[in-house]
């Protein structure tokens, strides 16, 4: 084939082809970090937001409530604490607990969150309810259970006779209660008790003011054993209120798997493949029904469609998936097995998507839109098992990323023995990819972006553990004009990271500040060098100054490093404490080579011009890699930097003169506010030496 040189389009298949070789890749990309493809071109993923830097407790599940005003309460479940961090439009609130009383802490604590919502009712009371005590208007009521009750719910009371003193009209009000014990509340009538006693009359009844919206929340040992056997109680709590959350009866049920509501039906699964339901969580559980629905322990179960025969679901045991359907009658509902014989990874691994469920078995991928089905993968299934730390497997958990259709598996991988990597499966274009990136949980249902939680302690702020102080030299602080940012010249920096809270002491006024603006107690820090750091004063400086005298110090406590919960999909930097730092993501192409356009012609393949062909911001680069067989090692060109727009290089192209028989490239971007989407590349390449 006579040619002098040939132009044609880099132009790789959608996904990054992991097994096999790389040679082998039949068009795919051979390598790839932080990158998806939206419309078969490879993209840049989104950057990610810091919203509570957490503690020092790993975060297993999170569980989002929406409530008014565009706040999202985002549970967050750790092994020894169940906390609230209320978010909206990207600002964290500070937590608050609500880790259940008598909750039992396990390093292996796995949680399931649903909800349930009770209807205002009428509750029924015993004969002669009402406790009075003499001169005072609180009286103190019996019910059958306060569960599902809580301190400052206003209730209304009705049925009442005048009892001791206390007129019918002043006892039959609506009022705000004070939850007593598990069968007592009191709140305050209209009147004032003329004596000590009992009355009420035999038809007190009590009924919730409007609807009530619950938490329901349970937790078993089940981290590093699916098939751990011990049970726990099951906890709610109103999603409106911040106390703890209590037992969900008073009949203190337990489940070793965990809880599901299917409409208007709660089930709880456990060992033995047993299934309870009642239609009254709250209640005594008089109504519970129980089922025996297949022979190895439920690990998940999901609400799923119906149709006529709603409420309906979908059961994963250890080895089998079952179905339940409602049919009404003395069974209320039927259960049955779709497929036995089959595995499954992890509890959380289940992805829903448009009623199709998704999940990753021991040795497969599968799904069930009405019949199971293998999910078909020679891109990285190989990969994927091969490196997935097996002992680990209950960590793994999935997610879906509406936006590019895309399923995130999170694997801890090789010898990492918490989430590490991700495998991800574009379901629209049925192809697969993966990244590295940490992450122990996460959701996205309810806030308008992803969250999830790192699973690598990172961050560096909270729980101390010691105080360092050092005293600076003459004059350490620099001033701006017109800025509250406050430079600090520091001898040396071994421990301090960026977020740390510093105290400031001793300064002298300069510069149009005080030394109170100056002196500032636990205000976080931007690390600038291994000698400097920033932080903001109380006020603005009047010129460019240095100054703060002879006996300025900082101190700061040392603190342990902290699991993060972040927002993700957002922006295109990682963003914390006020600072955007790059991500860096890059794409490696498949392997060319001049051969392939000259069957007869075997010679390396001679690099003239790259025209680049991206949607960019910020500086990205190319390296090319050349080899001279297929299992040698590759070898990298020089680093070949391009702008957006091309503004600094002469026809927007990149001359080369690198030659190789095999030959792939890096497209790279790793500058904060980089993004990009590839287009059509062009590449000008000629025959070159003959092969070696």
């Amino acid at each position: 084939m006579a040619a002098d040189h040939i132009i044609d389009i880099l132009s790789p298949l959608p996904g990054i082809q992991r097994d096999g070789t790389e040679f082998d890749s039949r068009g795919m990309c051979i390598d790839g970090q932080w990158v998806r493809f939206y419309e078969g071109r490879p993209k840049k993923i989104g950057g990610y937001v810091l919203l509570d830097p957490g503690n020092n407790e790993i975060i297993r599940n999170i569980y989002n409530v929406d409530k008014s005003n565009d706040i999202t309460d985002c549970y967050l479940g750790r092994p020894s604490t169940l906390a609230v961090a209320p978010v909206s439009a990207g600002i964290a609130n500070p937590e608050f607990d609500r880790t259940p009383v008598g909750f039992v802490a396990d390093p292996n604590n796995n949680w399931t969150f649903d909800r349930y919502t009770i209807l205002s009712e009428s509750v029924s009371l015993g004969n002669d309810p009402i406790a009075t005590t003499n001169g005072s208007g609180v009286v103190v009521v019996t019910v059958p259970s306060t569960v599902g009750l809580s301190t400052g719910e206003v209730i209304t009371i009705s049925g009442a006779v005048d009892t001791n003193g206390i007129t019918a009209a002043q006892l039959n009000i609506n009022a705000s209660i004070t939850v007593l014990t598990l069968t007592t509340f009191s709140y305050v009538s209209g009147g004032i008790a003329t004596s000590t006693g009992s009355g009420g009359g035999t038809f007190v009844s009590y009924s919730t003011v409007s609807p009530t919206n619950y938490i329901i929340a349970h937790a078993a040992p089940n981290v590093m054993d699916i098939n751990n056997s011990v049970s726990r109680l099951i906890y709610w709590g109103d999603v409106d209120v911040t106390t703890p959350l209590t037992p969900i009866s008073i009949s203190n049920p337990v489940a070793s798997g965990g809880i599901v509501v299917l409409y208007p039906y709660f089930f709880f699964y456990t060992n033995d493949g047993v299934v309870g339901w009642t239609l009254n969580p709250g209640g005594d559980w008089t109504d519970l029904r129980v089922a025996s629905i297949t022979g190895t322990k439920i690990v998940k179960g999901l609400i799923s469609r119906g149709g006529s025969n709603a409420p309906a679901g979908l059961f994963w045991s250890l080895d089998s998936l079952i179905k339940a359907t409602f049919i009404g009658g003395d069974e209320q509902f039927r259960f049955d097995t779709i497929q036995a014989d089959l595995s499954i990874l992890s509890q959380n691994c289940i992805v829903t998507v448009n009623n199709v469920f998704y999940w990753i078995g021991r040795t497969q991928f599968y799904l069930y839109n009405g019949v199971v089905k293998q999910i078909k993968n020679t891109t990285n299934k190989l990969m994927f098992f091969k490196n997935l730390n097996l002992p680990y497997r209950n960590k793994v958990w999935g997610e879906y990323k509406e936006e590019y259709n895309e399923i995130w598996w999170h694997y801890p991988s090789g010898d990492n023995t918490e989430c590490s990597h991700v495998i991800i499966y574009n379901i629209e274009g049925d192809f697969w990819f993966d990244t590295e990136y940490a992450r122990s949980a996460g959701t996205t249902i309810g806030y308008e972006f992803p969250m999830a939680t790192d699973s690598i302690a990172i961050l560096n702020k909270f729980t101390p553990t010691s105080t360092i102080s050092v005293d600076l030299a003459n004059n350490p602080l620099s001033t701006s004009t017109g800025s509250n940012v406050i430079i600090v010249t520091i001898p040396s920096n071994t421990q301090l990271q960026n977020g740390n809270l510093v105290t400031i002491s001793g300064a002298t006024g300069f510069s149009g500040l005080s030394p109170a603006q100056l002196n500032q107690a636990s205000v976080p820090i931007i690390v600038i060098s291994n000698i400097s750091f920033s932080y903001i004063a109380g006020g603005n400086a009047t010129g460019n100054d240095v100054g703060g005298g002879n006996a300025v110090s900082y101190s700061y406590l040392v603190p342990n490093l902290c699991y993060g919960l972040w927002q993700e999909e957002t922006g295109l930097d990682r963003v914390l404490y006020g600072q955007s730092l790059a991500i860096d993501s890059y794409v490696d192409t498949n392997i060319t080579t001049w051969f392939e356009k000259a069957p007869t012609d075997d010679r390396q393949l001679r690099n003239r011009r790259i025209e680049p062909d991206f949607v960019q911001k910020g500086e990205m680069s190319m390296i090319i890699y050349t080899r001279d067989f297929a299992q040698s090692i590759p070898t990298p060109s020089q680093t070949y930097p391009f702008f957006p727009g091309q503004e600094t290089i002469e026809l927007a192209k990149i001359d080369t003169t690198n030659m190789g028989r095999l030959v792939n490239y890096r497209f790279r971007s790793n500058v904060s506010g980089g993004d990009y989407l590839m287009g059509k590349v062009i590449r000008n390449y000629a025959p070159g030496d003959v092969r070696p």
